[in-house]
Parts: C-alpha cells; sequence; structure tokens
C-alpha cells in the first residue's frame, strides 16, 4: 500500500517497532514524500518503491502510523470530491486492491475545528458498502 507523508515534520523510521529512547531514528522521511509498505500492530513495515531515492534502504525498517492525527495518509483512500451540493457531496476513492477480499466502506463527517460545549462529538457514518462512490449528506 502507498501512504503520502502529510505531518509538517515529517515521519520518524526506526529499525524496529518501538517509540523506546534506545531505539534512535534512522532518518527523516518529509513530508510529501510516498511511503510504500505493509501495516500492521500501529506500524507501517516499509518496502521498496514511493518517491523516495533511499526506499530500497530503508525496506524492512518501520514507521508508526500515530493513534492521533494522521501523519501517514493511504493513497487508495483519499477522497476525491467529484460535485458539492447544498446539503451533499459526491465523492469517490480509488480502493483497496482487493483480489480475493471482500472489502467494505463506511464515510464519517468530520469536523475541521474542535466541537464546541454541547456539540455532538460523533457525526452522522455512511455505510457505503463494497463501492467506491457515494454521495453524502
Amino acid at each position: 500500500m502507498e501512504y503520502e507523508v502529510v505531518a509538517d515534520a515529517g515521519v520518524a523510521v526506526r529499525a524496529e517497532p518501538t517509540e523506546k529512547e534506545e531505539e534512535p531514528e534512522i532518518t527523516r522521511v518529509p513530508k510529501g514524500s510516498v511511503v510504500r509498505g505493509f501495516c500492521g500492530g500501529g506500524w507501517l513495515r516499509l518496502e521498496s518503491g514511493g518517491t523516495l531515492p533511499q526506499a530500497a534502504e530503508l525496506k524492512g525498517k518501520w514507521v508508526f502510523l500515530g493513534a492521533g492525527p494522521a501523519d501517514l495518509v493511504l493513497l487508495s483512500l483519499r477522497i476525491e470530491v467529484r460535485r458539492s451540493f447544498a446539503e451533499a457531496v459526491s465523492v469517490a476513492w480509488e480502493g483497496i486492491p482487493h483480489k480475493g477480499l471482500r472489502v467494505k466502506y463506511g464515510l464519517r463527517w468530520r469536523r475541521t475545528r474542535k466541537a464546541k460545549p454541547g456539540q455532538e462529538p460523533l457525526l452522522p457514518y455512511h455505510d457505503v458498502g463494497r463501492g467506491r462512490e457515494a454521495v453524502i449528506s
């Protein structure tokens, strides 16, 4: 899977999937870079490919996916707005390559700013099934 680095400070690459002090950063991947890898246990194991000149050297190294705001965005799930209406939006995405797999997608509206006191923290969820486009409102 390909991910784009969206964190302003980039992301740290480590030899092993741990944030402990004894496992120093090998390097940082800058914002805007595309890395390829497979995720597991909250970490991305890097593979060759992407836009980094040193991608082959980083194969088998690890990047933390995090639990807070995304530092990496899975490119196949990046939403493209096709049309917007007064109370709805038509969206599409590439989707996860799913040879032999059953993949189900869901979309949730999200506030761009922190909710004010009394505002509903969770916004509507839309189960869009196995398609790769939807009109949500």
